[in-house]
């Protein structure tokens, strides 16, 4: 169920046509990435996401947008780009601050396996609506920007010369957009 969270504001968020034309350095590439993941319509994404798979609640359609919408104010900092010897290949480090909803996450999990050990969730709870209110209330609360990390972006140079990044895919940009989130489901799983 936790999963399901993050994996819908994934691709929400990451589902992006990431500058398909490339750009003329690694970093140029990196900055117009993450400034397309920052820009995405999540509205229109949510709602194709809605569309076609059966399995999301639609009552919690607004609050997967809004946590979509949260995790894209992430901030960011470009840091030192280094071109391979043979100028195909790069990296760049970027230093990413965003709300903690990796912690968040976590404080919820283990609020619900407490809830589950006292009593308080019975025979009786719809324990997806539980577990979903409690998630999307822990995550909304959030309003200090204290998770940072810093994560390394690869570069690759295209048939035309134009450089490419992972961002769309590298799960260690997308631990770090989501303040940690990947890796305390991992943790807790």
């Amino acid at each position: 169920m936790f999963k399901k969270v993050l994996a819908v504001a994934a691709v929400a968020i990451f589902s992006l046509g990431l500058t398909a034309c490339g750009s003329s350095t690694p970093t140029d590439q990196v900055t117009e990435d993450l400034e397309a993941v920052k820009a995405e319509n999540v509205e229109k994404t949510m709602e194709e996401a809605f569309a076609t798979n059966e399995e999301l609640d639609e009552a919690y359609q607004a609050d997967y947008e809004a946590f979509a919408k949260k995790v894209q104010e992430f901030d960011y900092e470009i840091g030192e780009e280094k071109i391979s010897d043979d100028g195909n290949t790069a990296t760049v480090e970027v230093k990413i601050t965003t709300y903690p909803f990796g912690e968040a996450y976590t404080e919820v999990y283990n609020q619900v396996i407490a809830d589950a050990q006292s009593g308080k969730i019975t025979a009786d709870t719809d324990i997806n609506a539980y577990v979903m209110e409690a998630l999307f209330k822990g995550l909304s609360a959030l309003e200090d920007k204290s998770y940072k990390a810093t994560v390394t972006v690869n570069c690759t140079k295209d048939e035309n010369g134009n450089w490419q990044s992972d961002i769309d895919s590298s799960d260690e940009v997308q631990d770090a957009v989501f303040g940690g989130m990947y890796t305390a489901i991992s943790n807790v799983a």
